[in-house]
């Protein structure tokens, strides 16, 4: 019973640090916030998949509203800083453009670490483990997320392809017609000068 408990307590300590995973609409902003105590280190990451990737702008506002953090245009970026102020920190990300995105990210702090430790994850493998099991959780989404995108993409290129191969075979027969047009078009013209030579009589 106790080992089934530190069990439940691990993957309970895990859900804490786990990432998030958010939808972002046309010019669309999203925020979450984060208590920091001051001087406590505040960590995290984030990755950006679906059309566009780069185009979302990633910033991290203090309890005074100054920026501690920016990434513009980048798919994917990392931070590890320590709070200069204690209170709630601002995670945001905004789009850029018209496609729709997901965002993935991962926030964590000391205090995090700390909860951890009350609930009996002393253990130094722990917090490898639990790294780990973060790290395999968001690349599986990312796999499953860029999996449906790329069911889209395959769509408009199956499209496009019909299209093309559509106005192919039309240009094709367009130019047949033309082709046996011109062709008889001589035909008639040269059988019509045969016959005009033949009806001149001979002196």
């Amino acid at each position: 019973m106790h080992k089934l408990a530190r069990i439940l307590i691990l993957f309970l300590g895990l859900s804490v640090a786990l990432s998030m995973t958010v939808q972002l609409k046309k010019n669309e902003q999203f925020c979450t916030f984060k208590f920091v105590e001051k001087d406590s280190n505040f960590n995290g990451d984030y990755v950006i998949s679906g059309f566009n990737e780069q185009k979302v702008n990633a910033m991290i506002y203090s309890p005074g509203n100054k920026v501690v953090y920016s990434s513009v245009n980048k798919r994917e970026g990392k931070w590890n800083f320590n709070a200069l102020e204690n209170g709630e920190y601002r995670v945001c990300f905004r789009t850029q453009d018209a496609k729709q995105k997901f965002v993935s990210f991962n926030l964590h702090t000391e205090e995090d670490n700390k909860e951890e430790q009350k609930g009996g994850l002393t253990t130094e493998n722990i917090d490898v483990i639990r790294k780990d099991m973060q790290g395999a959780l968001t690349k599986m989404r990312r796999i499953l997320q860029n999996q449906g995108f790329q069911k889209a993409r395959e769509g408009i290129h199956t499209k496009n392809s019909a299209i093309l191969l559509s106005r192919i075979h039309y240009s094709a027969i367009f130019k047949i017609v033309v082709l046996v047009a011109f062709a008889c078009g001589q035909l008639f013209i040269l059988t019509s000068l045969f016959k005009k030579r033949k009806a001149v009589p001979y002196v």
